[in-house]
Protein backbone atom coordinates (compact mmCIF):
# COMPACT_ATOMS: atom_id res chain seq x y z
CA UNK A 1 0.00 0.00 0.00
CA UNK A 2 1.61 3.56 -0.61
CA UNK A 3 1.96 6.04 1.46
CA UNK A 4 -0.78 8.05 -0.70
CA UNK A 5 -3.20 5.02 -0.30
CA UNK A 6 -2.54 5.47 3.27
CA UNK A 7 -3.88 8.66 3.93
CA UNK A 8 -7.21 8.29 2.20
CA UNK A 9 -8.07 5.71 4.81
CA UNK A 10 -10.00 6.94 7.56
CA UNK A 11 -8.21 6.97 10.90
CA UNK A 12 -10.20 4.22 12.26
CA UNK A 13 -9.22 1.70 9.76
CA UNK A 14 -5.49 2.45 10.18
CA UNK A 15 -4.39 0.26 12.92
CA UNK A 16 -6.37 -2.54 11.14
CA UNK A 17 -4.63 -1.76 7.47
CA UNK A 18 -1.33 -2.00 9.01
CA UNK A 19 -1.93 -5.28 11.25
CA UNK A 20 -3.24 -6.43 7.95
CA UNK A 21 -0.21 -5.81 6.31
CA UNK A 22 2.03 -7.33 8.71
CA UNK A 23 -0.27 -10.29 8.99
CA UNK A 24 -0.03 -10.21 5.28
CA UNK A 25 4.27 -10.24 5.68
CA UNK A 26 4.14 -13.32 8.16
CA UNK A 27 1.94 -15.23 5.53
CA UNK A 28 4.61 -14.72 2.90
CA UNK A 29 7.83 -15.48 5.02
CA UNK A 30 5.56 -18.64 6.22
CA UNK A 31 4.93 -19.92 2.46
CA UNK A 32 8.61 -19.43 1.52
CA UNK A 33 9.39 -21.44 4.57
CA UNK A 34 7.30 -23.80 3.37
CA UNK A 35 8.13 -24.20 0.04
CA UNK A 36 11.63 -24.70 1.23
CA UNK A 37 10.51 -27.71 3.73
CA UNK A 38 8.10 -28.94 0.44
CA UNK A 39 11.26 -29.49 -1.59
CA UNK A 40 13.20 -31.02 1.26
CA UNK A 41 10.37 -33.38 1.63
CA UNK A 42 10.18 -34.04 -1.94
CA UNK A 43 14.11 -34.42 -2.23
CA UNK A 44 14.08 -36.90 0.89
CA UNK A 45 11.65 -38.99 -0.83
CA UNK A 46 13.09 -39.28 -4.14
CA UNK A 47 16.29 -40.42 -2.20
CA UNK A 48 14.23 -42.95 0.03
CA UNK A 49 12.43 -43.99 -2.60
CA UNK A 50 15.93 -45.05 -5.24
CA UNK A 51 17.05 -46.85 -1.79
CA UNK A 52 13.63 -48.98 -1.68
CA UNK A 53 14.57 -49.58 -5.45
CA UNK A 54 17.85 -50.55 -4.89
CA UNK A 55 16.81 -52.89 -1.85
CA UNK A 56 14.45 -55.01 -3.95
CA UNK A 57 16.79 -55.09 -6.62
CA UNK A 58 19.11 -56.56 -4.42
CA UNK A 59 16.82 -58.63 -2.18
CA UNK A 60 13.40 -59.55 -2.48
CA UNK A 61 13.24 -61.17 1.18
CA UNK A 62 13.93 -57.54 2.67
CA UNK A 63 10.86 -55.04 2.74
CA UNK A 64 12.11 -51.59 2.58
CA UNK A 65 9.13 -50.30 4.30
CA UNK A 66 9.90 -52.25 7.58
CA UNK A 67 13.12 -50.71 8.20
CA UNK A 68 13.01 -48.05 11.28
CA UNK A 69 13.61 -44.15 10.70
CA UNK A 70 16.99 -43.76 12.06
CA UNK A 71 16.86 -40.29 14.10
CA UNK A 72 20.60 -38.79 14.44
CA UNK A 73 21.09 -35.01 14.98
CA UNK A 74 23.65 -34.57 17.65
CA UNK A 75 26.90 -33.30 16.24
CA UNK A 76 25.56 -32.17 13.00
CA UNK A 77 26.20 -28.71 13.29
CA UNK A 78 29.49 -28.29 11.65
CA UNK A 79 32.62 -26.12 12.82
CA UNK A 80 32.23 -24.46 16.24
CA UNK A 81 29.71 -21.34 16.07
CA UNK A 82 27.91 -22.40 12.87
CA UNK A 83 24.61 -22.58 14.83
CA UNK A 84 25.62 -18.64 15.85
CA UNK A 85 27.00 -17.85 12.38
CA UNK A 86 23.91 -18.86 10.67
CA UNK A 87 21.59 -16.69 12.50
CA UNK A 88 23.40 -14.05 11.78
CA UNK A 89 23.40 -15.26 8.00
CA UNK A 90 19.40 -15.68 8.29
CA UNK A 91 19.03 -12.57 10.23
CA UNK A 92 20.71 -10.22 8.05
CA UNK A 93 19.53 -11.89 4.30
CA UNK A 94 16.06 -10.94 5.83
CA UNK A 95 16.91 -7.01 6.67
CA UNK A 96 15.18 -4.54 6.60
CA UNK A 97 12.00 -7.11 7.99
CA UNK A 98 12.10 -8.50 11.31
CA UNK A 99 12.34 -12.48 11.82
CA UNK A 100 10.29 -14.54 14.78
CA UNK A 101 12.49 -17.24 17.06
CA UNK A 102 10.39 -19.78 15.57
CA UNK A 103 11.43 -18.65 12.04
CA UNK A 104 14.61 -18.87 13.06
CA UNK A 105 14.32 -21.96 14.56
CA UNK A 106 12.53 -23.57 11.99
CA UNK A 107 15.48 -22.36 9.45
CA UNK A 108 18.19 -24.07 11.46
CA UNK A 109 15.83 -27.07 11.85
CA UNK A 110 16.03 -27.45 8.14
CA UNK A 111 19.32 -26.03 7.32
CA UNK A 112 21.68 -28.48 9.92
CA UNK A 113 18.98 -31.26 9.17
CA UNK A 114 17.40 -31.56 12.80
CA UNK A 115 15.24 -34.17 13.78
CA UNK A 116 13.09 -34.29 17.24
CA UNK A 117 11.45 -36.53 18.96
CA UNK A 118 8.67 -34.60 19.38
CA UNK A 119 7.23 -31.10 19.24
CA UNK A 120 8.69 -31.10 23.27
CA UNK A 121 12.00 -31.20 22.73
CA UNK A 122 12.15 -28.88 19.50
CA UNK A 123 10.60 -26.35 21.57
CA UNK A 124 13.06 -26.73 24.63
CA UNK A 125 15.85 -26.14 21.89
CA UNK A 126 14.44 -23.39 20.59
CA UNK A 127 13.79 -21.80 24.09
CA UNK A 128 17.60 -22.94 25.42
CA UNK A 129 19.80 -22.61 22.07
CA UNK A 130 18.11 -20.38 19.58
CA UNK A 131 16.94 -17.46 22.16
CA UNK A 132 20.07 -17.93 23.93
CA UNK A 133 21.89 -17.24 20.58
CA UNK A 134 19.57 -14.63 20.07
CA UNK A 135 20.12 -12.77 23.08
CA UNK A 136 23.82 -13.10 22.96
CA UNK A 137 23.76 -11.36 19.75
CA UNK A 138 21.48 -9.03 20.91
CA UNK A 139 23.67 -7.90 23.57
CA UNK A 140 26.71 -7.79 20.81
CA UNK A 141 24.82 -5.00 18.88
CA UNK A 142 24.31 -7.31 16.04
CA UNK A 143 21.05 -8.07 16.29
CA UNK A 144 18.08 -6.20 17.90
CA UNK A 145 14.71 -7.26 19.45
CA UNK A 146 11.84 -5.91 18.02
CA UNK A 147 8.96 -5.21 20.70
CA UNK A 148 5.50 -6.86 20.00
CA UNK A 149 6.57 -9.30 17.41
CA UNK A 150 4.39 -10.30 14.52
CA UNK A 151 4.57 -13.98 14.64
CA UNK A 152 2.13 -15.39 17.61
CA UNK A 153 2.64 -18.73 18.28
CA UNK A 154 0.22 -20.69 20.58
CA UNK A 155 -1.49 -17.80 21.74
CA UNK A 156 1.81 -16.06 22.66
CA UNK A 157 3.58 -13.69 21.28
CA UNK A 158 7.09 -14.57 19.79
CA UNK A 159 10.19 -12.56 19.95
CA UNK A 160 11.14 -11.14 16.90
CA UNK A 161 14.57 -10.36 15.92
CA UNK A 162 16.54 -7.91 13.25
CA UNK A 163 19.85 -6.97 11.89
CA UNK A 164 21.08 -4.07 13.24
CA UNK A 165 23.92 -1.95 11.79
CA UNK A 166 27.38 -2.17 13.83
CA UNK A 167 29.27 0.92 14.04
CA UNK A 168 32.66 0.38 13.32
CA UNK A 169 34.78 -0.64 16.59
CA UNK A 170 38.45 -0.46 16.84
CA UNK A 171 38.64 -2.80 19.71
CA UNK A 172 40.60 -5.99 19.72
CA UNK A 173 37.32 -7.95 20.26
CA UNK A 174 35.40 -6.73 18.10
CA UNK A 175 37.80 -7.36 15.56
CA UNK A 176 38.90 -10.86 16.32
CA UNK A 177 35.01 -11.44 16.58
CA UNK A 178 35.09 -10.23 12.74
CA UNK A 179 37.60 -12.38 11.72
CA UNK A 180 35.80 -15.56 13.78
CA UNK A 181 32.79 -14.86 11.98
CA UNK A 182 35.06 -15.14 8.47
CA UNK A 183 36.24 -18.18 8.77
CA UNK A 184 39.63 -16.75 10.28
CA UNK A 185 41.75 -18.24 12.89
CA UNK A 186 42.21 -16.39 15.35
CA UNK A 187 45.06 -16.67 18.17
CA UNK A 188 44.93 -17.21 21.79
CA UNK A 189 45.21 -14.07 23.63
CA UNK A 190 44.96 -11.64 21.09
CA UNK A 191 41.66 -10.23 21.98
CA UNK A 192 43.25 -8.58 25.22
CA UNK A 193 45.48 -4.99 25.32
CA UNK A 194 48.35 -5.33 27.22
Amino acid sequence: MTHETMKRVPSYLKGLVATRGRADAHVQRLEGILQEVQAQVDKARRERDACDSLIRAYSSELDPTCILPVRAWRGKYGARGAVTNEIRSFVQAAQPAAVSTAEVTWHLVMKFEMDFINTEARDRWKKTSVRNRLRELAAKGVVERVAGGDDEVEGRQSSSWRWAEQVASSSLDALAEAAQASGLAVAEGTTKLE
